[in-house]
């Protein structure tokens, strides 16, 4: 699928987002800035933003192991933002942190005052997130000094996306936001009947959003209007993941449905009974990797919806997956990280957290980080195997 001009930008965004380390648009010094490493690059948003693939380079060899571990609050149900030398969290005790991703010290905390439930998005030496009091932040990465707030009716569980230098999200007050990233002013807003819970997904002049409406929608990102909408029959809650002029999108009935990026058409859709799609699925090599809150976590054709695999749980998957080379890292209710083979499903290791992993994992800069429901922050690291 060609690349658009939103999205060049945005990739562009990420490739540099290691050495951006001063405020919105600022060019950072070099002096301590973390060289790039194209084999550990940066997981700067959720699904790393754009069509939210979720997808990203191959971890190095060997099990996973504890690196460091840090306390984020209990009830926490969000997911990291790793770029650079540091990790950007928000958790369940009302405060925004960076830790060094070198030993997990707090460089700089950021009080919220209300809890995070999302994934920050990082964009040009800014971080943006929502809040469970319904406010927007706009944070200095560098030393999370505030830049600007924008109040929203309600709470908002909608991670942010980026389309040029506009930021997308939704809120529980029914809406999808556009504001402008540098300032903080409102572009617009698109009003569903419903709350607006799943991460936007942006592609090329779209964004896609579920609601609790049963509704995929597909908005104009300059003016803000509705281009289709495709019925979903029951709530999605889950993020759009966009591939070949195809986005993919899951019900909380158990309905996981492909529609043309053109008009909305209906590719396929499989229903998987007992079943409720909660978080967004990942994608790589004509794989979607769909995680199901109650039952399991499948992959299904990307071309044809055909069940390529399935792994069953007794607990369900509240968070979504990450692809790293040919591992599916999926954090899971039972309180274990699994990594399973893409291609085959096989479970090749597994990591015991000791508590519920509601929120999503992030793979990025060699490291996987995931935090537990009790407020464990976890930074998992590879151990080279022995000879």
């Amino acid at each position: 699928m060609p690349t658009s001009s939103h999205e060049t930008r945005f990739f562009a965004a990420v490739a540099a987002a290691a050495s951006l380390l001063c405020g919105c648009g600022a060019k950072a010094p070099t002096k301590g800035a973390t060289p790039a490493d194209p084999g550990k690059p940066d997981y700067p948003a959720f699904h790393l933003g754009g069509p939210l693939h979720g997808a990203t380079a191959a971890l190095p060899a060997g099990k996973l192991r504890v690196k460091w571990q840090a306390k984020a609050g209990g009830g926490t149900v969000s997911s990291a933002a790793i770029a650079g030398a540091t990790v950007y969290f928000g958790g369940g005790d009302k405060h925004f942190r960076a830790y060094s991703l070198a030993d997990g010290t707090v460089t700089w905390d950021y009080d919220v005052k209300a809890d995070v439930l999302v994934t920050p998005l990082l964009y040009e030496g800014t971080l943006f997130f929502g809040d469970s009091s319904g406010t927007f932040h706009a944070v200095t990465a560098a030393n999370g000094a505030p830049l600007w707030t924008h109040q929203t009716g309600t709470e908002i569980k909608s991670s942010a996306n980026v389309a040029g230098d506009r930021v997308l999200f939704g809120s529980y007050d029914n809406n999808l936001y556009c504001m402008e990233a540098s300032s903080g002013d409102l572009v617009w807003k698109f009003e569903t009947s419903a709350q607006v819970h799943a991460t936007p997904a942006v592609i090329g002049t779209l964004t896609f959003t579920g609601g609790c409406d049963a509704a995929l929608r597909a908005v104009d990102i300059d003016k803000g209007v509705e281009v289709w909408a495709a019925e979903m029959g029951a709530p999605v809650p889950t993020a759009p993941v966009g591939f070949d002029g195809k986005v993919v999108v899951g019900s909380m009935e158990g309905d996981f449905a492909c529609f043309s990026l053109k008009d909305g058409a209906e590719i396929w859709r499989q229903s998987v009974d007992g079943e409720a799609f909660f978080a967004g699925a990942a994608y790589k090599d004509g794989s979607v990797v769909a995680p199901g809150r109650d039952n399991g976590l499948y992959c299904f054709d990307a071309a044809t919806g055909r069940m390529l695999w399935q792994k069953e749980s007794r607990e369900g998957y509240e968070g979504s997956p990450a692809i790293a080379g040919s591992r599916v890292y999926a954090p899971c209710k039972d309180g274990r990280l699994y990594v399973y083979d893409l291609a085959t499903g096989d479970k090749v290791d597994s990591f015991d957290a000791g508590g519920s992993l509601n929120g999503s994992a992030s793979v990025g800069r060699g490291v996987v980080v995931v935090c537990s429901e009790p407020g464990d922050l976890f930074c998992l690291e590879p151990a080279a195997p022995t000879q």
